[in-house]
């Protein structure tokens, strides 16, 4: 048998089974999405699409290329 395998599921009786109950697990899966959910939810509101990425690029381009009206350039 391979050790890095799990065992397959069985009818068996088990004296101390890791979650006792259905409610037990339904609470830990929850628990455990919520851990997961918090996690993620500081990237929300920062995806950036192909669109908003070619958007953002152009704009640092315009700023970059922009010279203002005070703007002393020492070129001879």
């Amino acid at each position: 048998m391979n050790p890095g395998k799990l065992n397959d599921p069985t009818v068996n009786w088990m004296d101390n089974p890791m979650m006792p109950s259905k409610s037990v697990l339904v609470e830990k899966r929850k628990t455990d999405t919520l851990r997961d959910q918090q996690k993620f939810e500081k990237n929300f509101a920062t995806h950036v699409d192909g669109q908003g990425r070619i958007e953002n690029r152009e704009n640092c381009i315009l700023r970059l290329s922009f010279k203002g009206l005070d703007t002393v350039t020492m070129n001879k």
